[in-house]
């Protein structure tokens, strides 16, 4: 019996996906971080730096995928 090849979507969707998942979980970890430490705290300040990177990357693939 062959494997079974279900649906898979394009790879920017994959990748878009992929990047939405990794924003949400970041964004948990930033209201937990928010919850115990101040807007200047160094792991607030990364984990918005990296939501930013992460949402600029997101909107590189979608206007790619536009084209």
């Amino acid at each position: 019996m062959a494997p079974f090849r279900g649906f898979c979507p394009a790879p920017c969707q994959m990748g878009e996906n992929t990047i939405q998942h990794q924003i949400q979980g970041l964004e948990l970890e930033l209201v937990e971080a928010r919850g115990k430490y101040s807007t200047d705290h160094p792991k607030v300040k990364a984990l918005t730096s990296q939501i930013e990177e992460l949402r600029a990357k997101a909107k590189t693939l979608e206007e790619g995928a536009d084209k």
